[in-house]
């Protein structure tokens, strides 16, 4: 991620908690108290998704069961598929 995509990341996360999450400390930058309590709660979170990840097989579309559905707006349907393909729509 490039800088600025963080600081508009940080922002957003910034008003969902309604807390700044930083703090400068001289030259440096510090958790708040709450940026703390978020990283309390979302790190064994984190910790099993990482887990999940690790212990996934690759995907093989040619030997997977699962159904796929996927869905489309009208514009995206439209603007994908032309009319030769209607039977699509």
């Amino acid at each position: 991620m490039c800088q600025s995509s963080i600081n508009v990341a940080i922002s957003r996360l910034r008003e969902l908690f309604d807390d700044p999450l930083f703090v400068r400390l001289g030259k440096t930058l510090e958790p708040t108290i709450r940026a703390t309590e978020i990283l309390q709660n979302l790190t064994p979170v984190i910790d099993t998704m990482a887990a999940v990840l690790r212990n996934a097989s690759d995907f093989d579309p040619e030997t997977s069961s699962p159904v796929f559905k996927t869905g489309y707006s009208g514009d995206l349907a439209n603007a994908a598929f032309n009319s030769s393909h209607s039977s699509f729509m």
